[in-house]
């Protein structure tokens, strides 16, 4: 985004920018507005009511409003929530750049980048959003340029790729500076513990372990991070351990998953971690991908009672997303004989494609 934005202030030295962003984006978004938008879009009527399901239990389980952060599916379907936007500015020729909530629009006259905010404003707020008074302006060619061209962040990223001496210690300084600052500046966070995982500087780790929750929206980002030190394993299992048995996580059900996940990957077996597995699993009112992964991680280091027990949970599991996932962990504990495995085809055919690539015996992917 930042690359495209000075393409265009490059290609024409009297564009002003216009840039906006959306107050609390995510935990404004409106439900029940998402519904009926993925209802039109939708040519199945099923689907988009189980995900409007899965969206208020969410909003149920966890009191909060809005969309879960972090995962790819939010991304996208906070995507579709502000097709309007870019469905005005694609119709009045305008050059813009979005990502997620946070908007660019290039124009030369400033009267035209104020009355195409006054408008997006009006369709922000048909949309239950509005904009972050301090964070939408109107810039003129040299501040708009200065204001894209991060040249510290630029600086940063260079010494990291080609090796400069010493650029641990300016990121490690940028680090310092970003999480003492503006809370809400993920970009910048984003940036940092990349740069930091690039550098195999492990500076970070400690503060990432000791602030999951407020960074649940950047997991995906941190547990890579966190993958990259096989010489803190030790700490980082035995912090996420106590995270998963504090009883924390159940308000972030997509932390659940990526620390699962992180277990998986590492191939880590932990007996506290499988009691908390096992809550997990057990729990229906929780969202299916901790739970998913909760059966994959119970199912790979199974003993012979406890594979019994996932095939009971298999049996009496309503939910065809986890009986699929439960299907796995039974194969992946090595307790799935074939002849259960064909009677599973025959009486459950949604999972029939899944117990034919079963049988070819393979190594399944963490994912």
């Amino acid at each position: 985004m930042q690359a495209n934005a000075r393409y265009f202030l490059k290609s024409d030295s009297w564009l002003r920018m216009a840039t906006l962003d959306v107050s609390s984006f995510y935990e404004h978004i409106d439900v029940e507005i998402l519904a009926d938008d993925l209802t039109c879009l939708s040519q199945s009527a099923e689907k988009s009511k189980n995900l409007n399901k899965f969206l208020v239990s969410f909003q149920r389980i966890n009191h909060a409003w809005g969309l879960p952060q972090g995962s790819d599916a939010s991304g996208i379907l906070a995507n579709l929530y502000l097709a309007p936007v870019d469905e005005f500015l694609a119709k009045n020729d305008l050059r813009y750049l979005r990502y997620s909530d946070d908007i660019m629009i290039f124009h030369r006259d400033w009267t035209e980048l104020r009355d195409v905010l006054s408008e997006i404003n009006r369709i922000l707020r048909a949309r239950r959003l509005s904009m972050s008074a301090h964070k939408t302006q109107i810039l003129e060619p040299s501040d708009a340029f200065q204001r894209i061209h991060d040249v510290r962040k630029a600086s940063l990223s260079a010494a990291c790729d080609i090796g400069i001496p010493g650029a641990h210690i300016e990121v490690r300084r940028y680090f310092d500076e970003v999480t003492k600052g503006d809370p809400s500046d993920t970009r910048s966070l984003r940036f940092v513990i990349n740069r930091l995982a690039k550098l195999q500087d492990d500076y970070a780790v400690s503060w990432c372990l000791d602030n999951l929750p407020f960074i649940a929206h950047i997991a995906k980002e941190t547990f890579a991070y966190l993958a990259v030190f096989k010489n803190r394993v030790e700490e980082v299992q035995k912090k996420l351990v106590n995270f998963m048995r504090s009883g924390a996580s159940e308000s972030y059900p997509y932390l659940e998953q990526r620390i699962l996940r992180y277990f998986l990957t590492l191939d880590l077996s932990d007996e506290r971690m499988k009691e908390s597995a096992w809550l997990i699993l057990e729990d229906r009112n929780r969202e299916d991908f901790p739970r998913e992964f909760a059966s994959r991680y119970l199912g790979r280091s199974a003993s012979v009672a406890e594979a019994q027990l996932l095939r009971h949970k298999f049996e009496e599991e309503p939910n065809i997303t986890m009986r699929r996932a439960l299907l796995m962990s039974l194969y992946e504990s090595q307790n799935l004989s074939q002849r259960y495995l064909r009677d599973v085809e025959e009486y459950i055919p949604q999972l029939k494609w899944v117990c034919k690539y079963l049988r070819t015996g393979p190594n399944i992917p963490v994912s």
